[in-house]
């Protein structure tokens, strides 16, 4: 796919040696072995032309394409073979983890006689000025263990969306595409790559970095210990009253799960208030703020993600 104006190179080492300012490194799969090649280019040219590849995927053609993480990134975060349902439980993890990153969120659905998902969470907002950088800010909030902290480290191959390893598996698409019956035209974006060009200015990455592992103000708890010691404070399990009120205002629940003072309960219910409609597969949940007894609504369904609903106080 580069190889008119790529620079391509057996060895990830030639590679590294010929990087310039501005440059990306993509490998691709060649055997199903993981033996890959690797290419230098920049974003842009990289994207247009994978783009146009996406279009003859539809004909057969396979993408079994990585960037190669060698430098600055953006946050990323790998869940691997976790339920539907334990999903949310880690994104809800990641949002109060790094509240201020907005997640692009890809999902590779289950093969045939499977029922577990993977999914590839990416950031917005901080620039790490290394995969094991990365590594060690979310290492600090305790992780759940579907996240799999073997991905931070130099030289990390991550899979571009729309690509599989080689010869297997199903590719990696924008979570909710495969559940939704539209037509969409596949492609990537910027915002979709991890990686960030090489010499990123140090300036950058530095405050980054400081802003991900140090203390706001002086003598005040890091966001790991913030997080750290509002669960242990939290209660194991949500009170008798929180309960009672679940079921008499919402009917059966399942799947308690509470992450430091937020609680969630799966709803037997499909009516979705937010998007004023029944859902076909989706169900619907509640979250508790058992420190502030306020609750709100969600919803399981992709198409719901966007939409922030309000906290309220609930009428005991």
């Amino acid at each position: 796919m580069l190889s008119r104006r790529g620079r391509r190179k057996s060895l990830l080492s030639d590679v590294i040696a010929q990087r310039q300012l501005g440059d990306y490194i993509f490998a691709r799969d060649v055997t199903k072995g993981g033996a890959k090649v690797f290419f230098l280019a920049t974003q842009e040219r990289f994207i247009t032309l994978y783009n146009n590849a996406l279009l003859q995927a539809r004909k057969g053609v396979s993408m079994n394409w990585y960037e190669v993480l060698t430098g600055p990134c953006r946050m990323f975060i790998d869940i691997d073979k976790i339920s539907m349902d334990d999903f949310f439980d880690v994104l809800l993890w990641a949002k109060m983890s790094f509240p201020s990153e907005i997640w692009r969120i890809f999902h590779r659905s289950p093969s045939d006689g499977e029922n577990l998902h993977s999914f590839h969470l990416i950031g917005s907002t901080t620039v790490y000025d290394s995969p094991m950088t990365a590594g060690i800010a979310v290492a600090q909030h305790r992780p759940p263990d579907a996240v799999d902290m073997l991905v931070y480290t130099q030289n990390r191959c991550w899979k571009v969306p729309y690509s599989r390893k080689f010869g297997k598996g199903k590719p990696m698409i924008p979570f909710g595409l495969d559940s939704d019956d539209k037509p969409h035209i596949p492609k990537i974006t910027n915002g979709d790559l991890a990686s960030l060009p090489h010499k990123a200015t140090a300036q950058a990455t530095a405050q980054a970095t400081a802003q991900a592992t140090a203390p706001n103000v002086v003598g005040a708890p890091t966001p790991a210990q913030a997080t750290a010691q509002a669960t242990a404070q939290a209660t194991a399990q949500a009170p008798p009253w929180l309960r009672e009120y679940i079921l008499k205002t919402c009917g059966p629940y399942y799947s308690l799960g509470r992450i430091a003072n937020i609680a969630r309960f799966s709803l037997h219910s499909k009516d979705c208030l937010l998007a004023c409609r029944t859902h076909r597969n989706n169900h619907t949940f509640v979250l508790f703020d058992l420190k502030m007894n306020k609750m709100k609504y969600g919803c399981y369904s992709p198409h719901c993600q966007h939409i922030d609903t309000m906290w309220f106080e609930p009428e005991l």
